[in-house]
């Protein structure tokens, strides 16, 4: 009986200690990955070819792999210690679903860059709910089980007279920390899937040194990180420009991160985009994942198609009875917008770093040569490139994405932190303004813990 209770009890300490004895293993194999990719980027980087931004998407999707991999291991072994006391027929059930659930969790992403359809595949929808599974579960266990450990050990410290817990009790702690952490999940997935599924509509008024008198009032229908691609199909577009028609705006724009994937295989999901229906025309400016994609010359020639003008890294006039379609390019000339405002597209910042071909951010080259004392409206997909624009004479506002603000709370610090703009409206300077879009849906994972959307700006003249 002794024998036994000792096997027990060393069986239970393993289990119990998996997180902190697997951390090591993990983590090398975590810091190999990020090596791996390291050096691709530099190596491909100075061969200055756009073969540079497939090769950094392949091993970023295997590095997601690897990383689900490890994170589904931890969740599989929390989850079957909660599960053994249970009977044995309650307990095969729950591991098959488990095993089935995290397997497909692991494959997702991947298999989301094989099979991109109009509309995305059911397994796929539901692999992506799991991936979001995986990351919160593993994330709330280990959060939990750190803490526990650390509390555990200043409690010891401070009493050196305590005993040390046995097996059976740190067994029983593991079980109680991961019901917790299952309870923290729920409510985690919960909120933000509800928030991924309805689009709020943000009203915000802007003053504008300088507009024309008979522009005062001129509304801008803003959406931006639309994320078109494996997880983001048709019907979630014309859902997204029957709202945007609704606002009735004078101008809709479009501030990047629009597709995740070639016009080959998403053209068909993209047609909504043609019943976009404004008085002063639909403006598009590429973010990173356009990029990404590889197929970013493509988009730009193909949008017109559907009514969208593309700005990159040039601008246009907006002035009152221009009819959609007839507008000119401002090129500095005296004569020209004397009676409007200009409307200028950036391309991404990340152009800077990809080396993406003859693509990149121009600042100079979109607000170069305008005439003095027009007021200029920038669409630059990244917070980054707005901090920039805002020093360019007579520039009033810049209309910015990105960020998602976060979009899952785990990610939100950290990207406030790194992004000078992180959601919302700003002021940086007297009769200067930066709005920076939460985004109209997600990027991967269909949880948003700060709701999306689609932005109404009305310019004032003061």
């Amino acid at each position: 009986m002794r024998a036994m209770a000792s096997r027990s009890a060393s069986a239970s300490s393993t289990c119990s200690t998996f997180a902190l004895s697997s951390s090591p293993g993990i983590m090398r194999w975590g810091w190999m990955s990020l090596l791996v990719i390291v050096l691709e980027v530099y190596l491909w980087t100075k061969a200055g070819d756009q073969s540079f931004v497939k090769a950094l998407r392949f091993h970023l999707y295997a590095f997601s792999v690897f990383g689900l991999y490890f994170t589904s291991r931890y969740v599989w072994r929390r989850m079957r210690q909660l599960i053994r006391p249970l009977p044995l027929l309650a307990q095969y059930p729950l591991l098959a679903v488990l095993l089935v659930g995290l397997s497909l969790a692991t494959i997702t992403i991947p298999l989301g860059q094989l099979i991109i359809l109009t509309e995305p595949p059911l397994f796929l929808l539901l692999g992506s709910y799991l991936v979001g599974v995986v990351i919160f579960l593993s994330g709330t266990l280990l959060g939990l089980h750190v803490t526990t450990s650390i509390m555990r050990r200043l409690v010891k410290r401070r009493d050196n007279n305590s005993k040390i817990d046995n097996g059976e009790s740190k067994d029983a702690s593991l079980r109680f920390q991961s019901l917790i952490a299952l309870l923290i999940t729920l409510a985690l997935l919960s909120i933000g899937g509800y928030h991924s599924r309805n689009i709020q509509i943000s009203y915000v008024t802007i003053p504008i040194s300088r507009l024309p008198h008979n522009l005062n009032g001129t509304t801008i229908v803003q959406l931006s990180d639309i994320h078109m691609g494996p997880f983001i199909g048709r019907s979630r577009i014309e859902s997204v420009v029957k709202k945007a028609n609704a606002l009735n705006g004078d101008i809709i724009v479009i501030t990047g991160d629009l597709i995740d994937s070639s016009v080959e295989n998403l053209w068909e999901a993209a047609k909504p985009l043609g019943e976009l229906k404004t008085k002063l025309g639909v403006y598009y400016t590429t973010g990173n994942h356009e990029y990404y994609s590889g197929d970013v010359d493509s988009w730009i020639e193909k949008l017109p198609e559907l009514r969208v003008t593309p700005l990159i890294n040039e601008r246009r006039c907006i002035e009152p009875l221009m009819k959609e379609g007839s507008t000119t390019e401002g090129n500095g000339r005296d004569e020209s917008c004397q009676n409007g405002f200009y409307l200028a597209g950036l391309e991404d910042i990340e152009t800077r770093r990809l080396r993406y071909g003859h693509h990149s951010m121009d600042i100079h080259k979109a607000l170069s040569g305008r005439t003095q004392k027009i007021p200029t409206v920038v669409l630059a997909h990244q917070p980054r490139a707005a901090a920039e624009a805002i020093h360019w004479k007579d520039v009033r506002l810049v209309l910015s994405g990105h960020t998602h603000a976060g979009q899952v709370l785990p990610l939100m610090l950290p990207i406030y932190l790194y992004n000078p703009y992180f959601a919302g409206l700003y002021q940086p300077m007297v009769g200067v303004y930066v709005y920076v879009s939460a985004g109209t849906h997600y990027y991967m994972l269909p949880y948003r813990h700060y709701k999306p959307e689609i932005t109404l700006l009305t310019l004032v003249s003061v």
